[in-house]
């Protein structure tokens, strides 16, 4: 499994504004990208009944190893692409973390799955999610992608098309969406990368490079 444990950032939002786990009992939460089901656990834990839905079929089989107590009760799983989902106002929570930012074509392609997500969240509805910051060592040490598309290719995870937002473009793009931020807060992780192991990329393997990625934990609520 990628990460067993819940990121902090996620917990502390589930906790600030879902903390009562009688009134839990009536709100539905969609965890996209869910991976091994880390956040859908606290989700469940809280008292929500789940979907949680990824791409990847290794990551629905971890899923439902994880959290096998919950399948068929409180718990639906489902191998698929969110932006297919034909649900609309159907969530009282939706948790959308460390993916947005990755896999596009273009910096529109982001946003486009932010408006998706707001249709599909009910009215006050909100969502727990993570962007990239600019201050990113990635959007200077990643390789920039030709033709003018503003995205940004990861050589070490093998992940095209990274967004890097400034804070004032950050703001301005979840708005534009149709959601109010609660809050935001910004962290980070710094760390020295060995490339020779980590990247199938020949001309990374000679490179060492110290690493800080940096990115934005937000909650937002439906306009």
């Amino acid at each position: 499994m990628f990460k067993r444990y819940a990121d902090d950032q996620v917990v502390r939002g589930i906790m600030r504004y879902f903390s009562n786990e009688k009134e839990n009992e009536k709100m539905q939460a969609l965890d996209i990208g869910c991976g091994c089901g880390r956040h859908a656990k606290v989700c469940l834990e809280m008292g929500m009944h789940v979907k949680a839905v990824d791409i990847e079929e290794q990551n629905i089989v971890d899923t439902k190893m994880l959290l096998n107590e919950y399948l068929n009760k409180k718990l639906q799983v489902e191998c698929a692409d969110f932006l297919n989902m034909n649900e609309t106002n159907a969530y009282d929570l939706i948790v959308a973390w460390n993916f947005l930012y990755a896999y596009n074509d273009k910096p529109e392609d982001c946003t486009d799955r932010l408006k998706k997500i707001v249709t599909m969240l009910k009215g006050g509805g909100k969502v727990i999610m993570s962007l990239k910051s600019d201050e990113d060592s990635w959007k200077t040490s990643g390789v920039k992608r030709g033709g003018g598309s503003g995205v940004i290719d990861n050589p070490l995870y093998d992940a095209p098309g990274y967004v890097f937002y400034s804070q004032d473009e950050m703001v301005d793009a979840i708005s534009e969406c149709g959601l109010a931020i609660d809050y935001f807060e910004k962290f980070s992780r710094t760390y020295a990368m060995d490339w020779k192991n980590l990247s199938s990329n020949e001309e990374w393997k000679s490179k060492k490079l110290d690493v800080n990625e940096v990115w934005y934990a937000i909650c937002a609520t439906k306009k």
